[in-house]
């Protein structure tokens, strides 16, 4: 007989209250369980053992495994066979017990099973006890066999004579008489002595019960006695735990706030301590730093100028120097080679070509002084920076200026070696002017002299007295040395402007490292978080936070 599915918690905390009730008697009833852990969800059995368990009354225990089948682990579901101790007289409390592989032992929360009195050899007249009934049947074979032996004796009494047989068949007759008369006194005698012992032991069960009944009472009065007994004792305890608790939790709490304050004020004198120190040094590096920079400034200033005015001296003396070319060119072209007319074409056609070579200088590639800034502009535009609140130096911490509005900071020197000198450059204008000169000196060189050549008058004179004498004409050799000549002034022209190049390039270095030192010039911004953001993309510029 299958019981109402139960479902078992595994959470012992709370007071069991399921239970089931089968009857003295009964036997193979089966459990329908379901296993649930503390959260109300299947418990699962995967890789556990199951075993029943019950403590029922005097002290009578039954532990069983036998009837176990858990057929579906991962829902906590499983079927018992109860075993027959579990349904004979005799309430009691049972449990799963649970193991696991690694020999954790955990088990439900009990239930009751309640046994209800079944039949007892009640007897009736209407009743059949198979114990007599064996008696019985033993009795008429007895006597069926006893009817055989006599009908045997009969026949052959029969055969003796007929007088015997009604005596024997008397006999018989009372013998079965007096047999069944003492089996009828038996059967009530021993039907009295039933009656009386089952009375007997219903009066003893019932007074057991009784007994037993007040007994569960009484425990479970005591119980519940107890357990307010418990209860109340638990919650003055706790009462008595919390107000302490909350007592130490305030003190606590005010303790921590307080040591808070205290932390927080040691770290604002700290703090007040530590900005006054770096304000100190920040005031002194400024100082320090604005009469450097001053100094560097004039000093930049100062050979810029020296630079512009040597340069011009130098384009000057240059464009001298070109024009007394182009004059000793021009007068050579008329008055010198009046009688090689083609051949001085050709020459002045290389002149000119070199001219043109020299005039294709693009002067407007130098740097002119109106391009640039001159001391009192860069006065202005430093004075025009705006007063100085705080400085950070590539995004780091601020530096506010000292009671002279200067701020210390230390800022890397400018690497100059990779760029050309002011000597430098005036050691290449030299050497041009050099090479210049010489060209001028080679071209006047070749001009003719009045002591090597005829005049006019003495030309024409020989003429007219003689053959016609070329030897005042100038030979071809005298043309090859013109042209010599003239391509050396060009190759000299072309050197002068090379060593002009030359010293332009010196000058744009130059001009770079003033750009250089420009782009280094500290930044004003009206924030911090501009100054930093500028900062991040210009690494090494002074970045200065203006005051409101």
């Amino acid at each position: 007989m299958a019981q109402r599915p139960l479902k078992i918690p595994m959470d012992k905390s709370r007071q069991p209250k399921l239970g089931i009730t089968v009857r003295d008697g009964d036997a193979k009833g089966v459990l329908d369980v379901t296993l649930l852990d503390s959260n109300n969800t299947p418990f699962n059995l995967t890789g556990k053992r199951v075993v029943f368990r019950e403590e029922k009354e005097n002290n009578k225990w039954i532990e069983d495994d036998a009837g176990i089948n858990v057929d579906d682990p991962t829902r906590g579901h499983l079927t018992y066979v109860l075993h027959q101790q579990a349904q004979v007289i005799g309430n009691g409390k049972a449990w799963f017990k649970v193991i696991s592989d690694d020999g954790t032992i955990d088990s439900s929360q009990s239930f009751y099973i309640t046994v209800e009195k079944g039949f007892e050899m009640a007897i009736t007249n209407s009743n059949y006890i198979s114990e007599f009934e064996e008696l019985r049947t033993k009795l008429d074979q007895i006597t069926i066999k006893a009817d055989s032996s006599y009908k045997a004796e009969l026949q052959d009494l029969k055969d003796r004579g007929n007088q015997s047989i009604t005596a024997i068949e008397d006999s018989y007759k009372k013998a079965s008489a007096n047999f069944q008369s003492t089996f009828d006194a038996a059967e009530s005698a021993r039907q009295t002595e039933y009656t009386a012992d089952k009375k007997q032991r219903d009066d003893t069960y019932n007074a057991d019960k009784t007994a037993r009944d007040d007994a569960f009472k009484k425990q479970a009065s005591d119980q519940a006695t107890q357990y307010a007994t418990d209860k109340k004792a638990r919650d003055d305890q706790y009462s008595s735990d919390k107000s302490t608790r909350d007592a130490d939790w305030a003190n606590g709490l005010a303790k921590i706030k307080q040591d808070a304050q205290n932390e927080a004020d040691s770290i604002q004198k700290a703090a007040s301590d530590q900005v006054k120190t770096i304000q100190q040094a920040a005031d002194k590096q400024n100082s320090d730093n604005q009469a450097a920079w001053n100094t560097e400034k004039q000093s930049l200033i100062d050979s810029w100028h020296q630079t512009e005015q040597g340069f011009q001296t130098t384009l000057s003396s240059l464009q001298t120097t070109v024009d007394s070319l182009q004059k000793a060119v021009a007068k050579l072209n008329s008055t010198d080679l009046p009688t090689a007319q083609s051949d001085m074409d050709a020459l002045k056609k290389q002149i000119a070509d070199a001219k043109a070579s020299f005039d294709s200088v693009d002067f407007s590639q130098y740097m002119l002084k109106k391009d640039t800034y001159d001391k009192a502009v860069i006065d202005q535009k430093i004075g025009e920076a705006g007063q100085v609140k705080t400085v950070s130096l590539n995004g780091g911490t601020p530096v506010a200026p000292d009671s002279n509005k200067n701020v210390n900071l230390t800022v890397p020197e400018p690497d100059l070696s990779s760029y050309e000198s002011k000597t430098d450059a005036q050691a290449a204008i030299a050497q041009a002017t050099e090479s210049l000169q010489k060209a001028t000196d080679s071209k006047l060189s070749a001009k003719a002299n009045s002591a090597d050549v005829y005049t006019k008058a003495e030309t024409d004179a020989a003429i007219n007295a003689h053959k016609p004498d070329l030897s005042a004409y100038a030979t071809k050799t005298d043309l090859q040395t013109v042209s010599t000549t003239a391509t050396q002034a060009a190759s000299d022209a072309s050197s002068a402007k090379s060593a002009a190049d030359t010293a332009q390039t010196k000058v744009n270095s130059l001009q770079t490292r003033v750009d250089a030192l420009e782009a280094q010039k500290p930044q004003t911004f009206s924030t911090l978080a501009e100054a930093q953001a500028y900062a991040k993309t210009h690494p090494g510029i002074i970045c200065i936070v203006s005051s409101s």
